[in-house]
C-alpha cells in the first residue's frame, strides 16, 4: 500500500501489521519516518512530502542543544535553574524536551546569551516548503 505519489528519486512504501512502517528512500539512505498507528492510517493521500519531511524528518530535539550549549559554556546546572528561577528538576526535563515553549526559549537564549531560534530559522531555509505549493489536506 503506498501512502505517498511516487517521484523520481523518491520510493514510498509501507507494510502493514499491527503497526504499519513507513519507509522513505531518498537517494541512498533509508529512513524509518514513523510508526503508523490508529488515526495515522487515514492519513490522506496527497500529503505532500514537503509536509511530511517538515514535520517527522527534520525535528530539531531542543533540549539537547539547550544541554549541549550549558555544556560549552561550562554552567552548572544549578546555575541555570537560578537564573531561570526554578528548580533543577525542571533543567532537566528541559533538557528532554523535543519542542519548547517560544517564551522559555526566549528566556534561555537570553541567559545563554545563545540565539536557538537560529535553528528553526535554519531549516526553514532548509526546506522548499514555503517556495512550493504544498497541498496539506
Amino acid at each position: 500500500m503506498l501512502l505517498f505519489s511516487q517521484s523520481e528519486n523518491r520510493q514510498f512504501e509501507a507494510r502493514e501489521n499491527k503497526q504499519m512502517k513507513v519507509h522513505a528512500r531518498l537517494g541512498r539512505e533509508l529512513f524509518v519516518l514513523i510508526y503508523v498507528q490508529g488515526a495515522w492510517r487515514y492519513l490522506r493521500l496527497k500529503i505532500s512530502i514537503e509536509w511530511f519531511r517538515l514535520f517527522y524528518f527534520s525535528m530539531i530535539h531542543i533540549g539537547k542543544l539547550i544541554k549541549e550549549e550549558l555544556h560549552r559554556q561550562e554552567r552548572s546546572i544549578t546555575w541555570f535553574a537560578n537564573k531561570l528561577c526554578c528548580e533543577r528538576t525542571n533543567v532537566y526535563s528541559i533538557f528532554k524536551r523535543e519542542s519548547i515553549d517560544t517564551i522559555l526559549l526566549f528566556r534561555i537564549s537570553l541567559v545563554l546569551h545563545h540565539n536557538f531560534f537560529n535553528y528553526y530559522i535554519q531549516e526553514l531555509a532548509d526546506c522548499d516548503f514555503f517556495s512550493q505549493n504544498c497541498d496539506l489536506y
